[in-house]
C-alpha cells in the first residue's frame, strides 16, 4: 500500500510538472525600437502598450523597449509620445520566442498661429519657416507650479530632455533632441522678448565637474513663469541663422505678457504655498554603534564608556546597555554629569536633521491699455525655506513691458526685468566641506547619535563659545577621559556646521530692450533697438 501511494504521488507530481512547464512555455516576449519617422532618430520615453492586455513599457535612452511574459496570441501595440501621432502595430506572439518590432512615429502637426514672431521681433508666416517650431502656452507653465520655467517644459516639448536641480534655487538644464555633450554646453539659446540670455550656471568649476560645491542657479531660474505669455521652441540647424552660432542647438524663445489684450485697467494677484520633504534616504544599518571594536571602554567607576574618538559605526552591538555617552560629561543639555543612558539605535536620526521645506509665492500684476498705448507692470516675491537647517532663499522679480504709438507710423516699445536674489545656507554637494552634514551621515556618523528635537546634539555651543559635539579627540585614551579636555577631530556637529558656517550669496540681474519702428508702407518697416543683459 505504501508503495502504491508513492507511485501515485510521483505520477501526480510528474503530471503537475508537465502541466506547469506547458503553461510557462505558452508565453513570449516583445522587443522593439521606436524611431522618429521624419529623422529616423530613436525616441526615449515613448509609452508602448498592449491594448488587449493593458500592459506596456517605456523606451529607454536608446529608444528600445521590452515586454516579457506575454501570452501566446495576436495583439495590437499602441505607441504614444508628446508631439507625435499615436501609432498602432499588430504583433503575433509565439511560444518561447521574442517578437521584434520597429515603430515609427510621425510628428504631430502642432496648430500654431498663422503668424509667429521670430528673431528681432519680426513676424513671419509659419509655413514660410525653414525649421521646426513648437509652442507652449504660458498658462500651461503656470499650472505646472514649477519655480524654474525650464522644469515646466518637461513632457510638453517633443524631443526635449529636461534635468532639474533638487536643491533650493538650483539650475535647470534643457537639451533638444540631438547629440549629447560631456564637456561642452549643448543647451539651446534662451531669448526673452528678443533678448538673448546667457543660461550658463553660476557654479564653481568643482560643481560643474561633479567634485562638489554650490549650485547658484542660472538665468532660467530667475525668470518669472507668471510673466510668460508663450514659449516657442525652435529646432534644427536653420534656426541658427536667426541668432548665430549660439543657436546651433536650438532656441527657446519667450514672449512675455503685455497689456495689449486688455481695455482699461487690469489687476491680477496670485499667491500660493507649497511644502517639500526629502525622501529616498539610504538604508542605514542599526545593529552596531560607534567604534571599531565590539567592546566598550571602562572607567574607574566601572561604567561602560563609548568610543567617540572614531568616525565609524561598527562598534558594540546596540542592545540597550547602560553606557556613559559623550553628553554626560557636561551639563549644557541639563543632564547630570556621570549619567548613563541606553545604548540604542536612532534609525531616523538622519531624517530628523532635515526640515519640511516651504515656499511662498506672491505675484501682483497691473496692466492698462488705451487707444495708442499699453503696458504691464508685475512684481513677484518668492520666499523659500529649504530642507536643510538655516537654508533660506528670497527672490524678487520686477518687470515692465510697454508700447506707445508716437504717430500713426512710429511706435516705441520697451521691456525691462530686474531680479534680486538673496540666499542663506544653500546646501552643498560632492566630497567637500560644503556638503559636510551629508558626508558625516554617510561616511563619519554613528548610529546611536540622536538628532531629534531636544537631543543633546542640538546644544551646539559650550559657555566658552567652543563647539560641542560627539567626536572628541581623546576618547578612550584614559579611563576617565572627558570630551571637554579634547578637541573635535573627524566630524563636526552637523547643527554647528549649518548654524555657524553656512554660506551666503546675493545676486542681481537686469536685462531689457528699447525699440523704435517706423512703417514706411504695408510691406516695409524699419526698426532699431538696443538690448542689455
Amino acid at each position: 500500500m505504501l508503495k502504491k501511494s508513492f507511485t501515485l504521488a510521483a505520477l501526480a507530481l510528474g503530471a503537475f510538472a508537465l502541466s506547469a512547464g506547458s503553461v510557462l512555455a505558452q508565453t513570449g516576449t516583445i522587443e522593439g525600437t521606436v524611431l522618429d519617422g521624419a529623422t529616423s532618430e530613436t525616441l526615449p520615453g515613448v509609452n508602448v502598450v498592449i491594448q488587449d492586455l493593458d500592459r506596456g513599457a517605456a523606451t529607454d535612452v536608446d529608444g528600445r523597449f521590452e515586454i516579457s511574459d506575454v501570452p501566446v496570441g495576436s495583439y495590437t501595440l499602441l505607441a504614444s509620445f508628446v508631439g507625435y501621432q499615436e501609432e498602432t502595430v499588430a504583433v503575433e506572439i509565439n511560444s518561447g520566442e521574442a517578437t521584434q518590432v520597429q515603430i515609427e512615429l510621425t510628428p504631430s502637426q502642432v496648430q500654431l498661429e498663422d503668424v509667429v514672431v521670430t528673431a528681432l521681433g519680426v513676424e513671419r508666416e509659419e509655413e514660410s519657416l525653414g525649421y521646426s517650431i513648437q509652442e507652449v502656452e504660458g498658462g500651461d507653465l503656470e499650472q505646472a507650479g514649477e519655480q524654474n520655467f525650464i522644469s515646466s517644459l518637461a513632457g510638453r516639448v517633443s524631443g526635449a530632455e529636461v534635468k532639474s536641480s533638487n536643491v533650493m534655487g538650483g539650475s535647470s538644464r534643457i537639451t533638444i533632441r540631438g547629440p549629447g555633450s560631456l564637456s561642452g554646453d549643448n543647451q539651446p539659446l534662451i531669448v526673452v522678448d528678443g533678448i538673448p540670455l546667457d543660461n550658463s550656471n553660476f557654479n564653481s568649476l568643482g560643481q560643474n565637474t561633479g567634485s562638489g560645491g554650490y549650485d547658484y542657479g542660472n538665468a532660467a531660474s530667475m525668470l518669472n513663469p507668471s510673466d510668460i505669455e508663450s514659449v516657442s521652441v525652435l529646432k534644427g540647424a536653420s534656426a541658427a541663422a536667426l541668432y548665430g552660432t549660439r543657436a546651433a542647438d536650438g532656441v527657446v524663445q519667450i514672449t512675455t505678457k503685455s497689456g495689449s489684450d486688455r481695455g482699461g485697467i487690469g489687476v491680477s494677484v496670485q499667491t500660493g504655498v507649497s511644502a517639500s520633504q526629502l525622501y529616498g534616504f539610504p538604508d542605514y544599518q542599526n545593529k552596531y554603534g560607534g567604534g571599531s571594536s565590539p567592546n566598550f571602554f571602562e572607567n574607574s567607576q566601572g561604567q561602560l564608556v563609548a568610543d567617540y574618538g572614531t568616525d565609524q559605526s561598527w562598534g558594540p552591538r546596540l542592545d540597550g546597555r547602560q553606557v556613559r555617552e559623550w553628553h554626560s560629561y557636561d551639563d549644557v543639555s541639563g543632564a547630570a554629569p556621570g549619567e548613563t543612558s541606553a545604548w540604542d539605535a536612532h534609525p531616523n536620526n538622519v531624517e530628523n536633521f532635515y526640515n519640511t521645506g516651504t515656499r511662498w509665492n506672491t505675484n501682483i500684476a497691473f496692466s492698462q491699455a488705451g487707444e495708442n498705448y499699453n503696458y504691464r507692470l508685475s512684481f513677484k516675491n518668492t520666499m523659500q525655506e529649504g530642507n536643510s537647517v538655516q537654508s533660506e532663499l528670497d527672490t524678487r522679480n520686477f518687470s515692465f513691458n510697454g508700447s506707445l504709438d508716437l504717430t500713426d507710423k512710429l511706435t516705441a516699445t520697451a521691456s525691462a526685468n530686474y531680479v534680486v536674489e538673496e540666499a542663506r545656507g544653500r546646501p552643498g554637494s560632492g566630497y567637500t566641506n560644503a556638503n559636510g552634514p551629508w558626508l558625516q551621515f554617510n561616511h563619519f556618523g554613528q548610529r546611536q547619535i540622536d538628532l531629534s528635537e531636544g537631543a543633546p546634539m542640538r546644544d551646539i555651543e559650550r559657555p566658552d563659545g567652543t563647539q560641542r559635539s560627539w567626536n572628541w579627540a581623546n576618547s578612550g585614551l584614559g579611563s576617565d577621559a572627558a570630551p571637554q579636555n579634547g578637541s573635535i577631530i573627524y566630524a563636526n556637529n552637523p547643527f554647528w556646521i549649518r548654524q555657524k558656517n553656512y554660506q551666503n550669496d546675493d545676486s542681481d540681474r537686469f536685462y531689457g530692450k528699447a525699440k523704435v519702428s517706423y512703417d514706411f508702407s504695408e510691406n516695409l518697416t524699419v526698426s532699431a533697438d538696443a538690448r542689455t543683459d
